[in-house]
């Protein structure tokens, strides 16, 4: 193909999306502008002073149209003030807790099920798709159009405006051409980027860490993976696998670990499960799936454990006292702080009733936060994923989008910023 050929192709793509994106304002709909840079290196084989290596900047975008409308909120009267915002409204609440994680289990069983046979009785009782609010508006197809690739550095400020000044430029053509000038006032369209995969695998990537157990830099010793070296502009899908496969590699250890398996093709170890567990209707086999809360019982000065149910709200379990049979029901948040009962019928008998809280030493806590981190980069729609599913399952539910953003706040927090730019010169001269 020539190159006047294809360049002809290229002016038609563009006049075809320019189209399309009028066509949709035209509708009514708005959107969201997203972008993030594009490097390409380019090498020489003859190298002078005047004939080197190159970098090149681009800043390549689209934007997204909406599918939820959002017409009847009001642009003038904020929902909250603000400068009086508490601690607490940015925490997941026991309740928005609760629902992330019936929300993962379904997803996480999925995860077993695929590697561990022994599982195979829970695939009639997994859920094919979460049910959430919005689901028939979000189901529909998204509607997604290129803008043009720009010669900007997104690292440079200057770039930055005139970047900005693009987006602006392009919003007034469209939406005037597509005769809703008058709305050009009060428009307001968000404009979003990546998710710092980069910056956030430096903080899991330590060099110095081969040595200990579980961490990053371990794992890839011990594997070999001699494409991942902590560069992720350079080499993205080796460090984007490494960084999935690992993921997947603790939850499946955690899995033998709990279930008291040697491998993945062991049979599984549990009190509450059963032999005939495949032969169970399955009802009783969502009893089973269902995750119990390890309760700590304080009665006559003595403590002991039980293990409860999630009914609804309530936390249910029972307690024998004596020849009598008591069925306690208490809320998560009373477990949480701490709750004190009576029984009248033996005198008003005081019980305590708390959560038991288990120790986490380093390890525990660099995992944590690795998988929280890495549940950014694995909610989406991999096929070469081991988490791979269908992303609208949590991304189109809006409570969920709240609560997984409450809980990605905190290992999004950097313990003193590093300069990003500073990062980009180092790889580049690594490469160099």
């Amino acid at each position: 193909m020539s190159d006047e050929s294809k360049r002809h192709i290229m002016r038609d793509l563009s006049n075809h999306s320019d189209e399309m994106i009028k066509e949709q304002i035209a509708k009514g709909n708005d959107g969201k502008l997203n972008g993030d840079n594009l490097d390409i290196y380019v090498t020489t084989n003859d190298v002078r002073m005047e004939n080197k290596n190159k970098d090149y900047h681009f800043f390549a975008s689209d934007i997204t149209f909406d599918r939820v409308k959002v017409s009847h909120l009001s642009n003038s009267t904020p929902i909250g003030n603000t400068e009086t915002v508490a601690l607490k409204e940015m925490i997941p609440s026991l309740e928005e807790d609760a629902l992330y994680k019936n929300a993962l289990k379904v997803i996480l069983s999925r995860v077993i099920v695929n590697y561990c046979e022994s599982f195979n009785w829970m695939k009639p009782i997994i859920p094919k798709h979460i049910q959430h609010p919005l689901q028939e508006v979000m189901s529909q197809k998204s509607s997604i159009h290129w803008l043009p690739i720009m010669l900007k550095n997104e690292a440079k400020y200057a770039d930055c405006v005139q970047i900005m000044a693009s987006y602006d430029d392009h919003l007034s053509t469209w939406y005037r051409k597509a005769g809703r000038g008058g709305d050009l006032d009060n428009l307001q369209v968000p404009v979003g980027g990546d998710q710092l995969p980069r910056k956030m695998y430096k903080r899991f990537f330590k060099t110095d860490s081969g040595r200990d157990k579980g961490t990053l830099y371990s794992l890839k010793l011990l594997i070999q993976r001699s494409n991942v070296n902590g560069k992720v502009k350079s080499r993205f899908e080796a460090h984007e696998d490494f960084a999935l496969t690992v993921g997947c590699a603790y939850f499946l250890n955690f899995i033998m670990q709990h279930f008291k398996m040697k491998d993945l093709a062991d049979t599984p170890s549990h009190p509450k499960m059963q032999k005939n567990i495949k032969m169970m209707h399955n009802h009783h086999k969502k009893e089973l799936l269902a995750a119990p809360v390890k309760l700590q019982v304080e009665i006559y000065g003595q403590v002991f454990f039980v293990q409860s149910q999630q009914q609804g709200n309530m936390l249910a379990f029972e307690l024998f006292i004596g020849d009598r049979k008591y069925i306690i029901n208490i809320t998560h948040e009373q477990a949480a702080a701490g709750a004190k009962l009576s029984l009248n019928d033996l005198n008003n008998t005081s019980i305590v009733i708390s959560i038991i809280k288990n120790e986490r030493d380093d390890l525990y806590n660099y995992v944590n936060q690795f998988m929280q981190w890495s549940s950014i980069v694995q909610f989406k729609e991999i096929k070469k994923s081991p988490f791979s599913f269908d992303r609208s399952e949590f991304e189109t539910s809006v409570t969920r989008t709240i609560n997984r953003l409450k809980r990605d706040l905190p290992p999004l927090h950097n313990e003193g910023d590093e300069d990003e730019d500073e990062d980009e010169e180092e790889e580049d001269s690594d490469e160099q």
